[in-house]
């Protein structure tokens, strides 16, 4: 497995408030790594990413939050395509029209994990 320095993409994100403090999340998108190898089963020299998450999150404040995303990712390229177990947890900035979210996300898959730190700015269509 080699490493990968840099990945650009797009999400869609869903979230329901439960209440002023609690909402759950679903998430789809597409993320394109450059040069990322990956499982066994699936090693390309640039990779998809597509997600399909799940998740709550928790706000101490109405501008902050913390949350945990799980569900399934799958990987892509034009040599196939592989899915792993999907997981991400989370900590963000909101405001009115826009939020800033700092997470770790990674996919296992038997004993091997993948694994990013990603920055994502996220505007809202109210």
């Amino acid at each position: 497995m080699s490493d990968v320095s840099f990945g650009i993409g797009a999400e869609l994100q869903g979230e329901y408030m439960f209440s002023k403090n609690v909402s759950a999340t679903f998430t789809t998108g597409y993320t394109n790594f450059m040069e990322k190898k990956a499982f066994k089963d699936a090693s390309y020299s640039n990779t998809g990413y597509i997600p399909f998450l799940a998740g709550v999150r928790f706000y101490a404040a109405p501008q902050f939050f913390v949350g945990g995303r799980i569900g399934y990712g799958l990987l892509t390229s034009k040599g196939g395509s592989t899915g792993a177990f999907n997981y991400e947890h989370q900590i963000g900035f909101n405001a009115d029209k826009f939020q800033i979210v700092v997470g770790y996300n990674a996919l296992k898959k038997n004993i091997v994990t993948i694994n990013d730190i990603g920055i994502t700015g996220v505007y809202k269509f109210n």
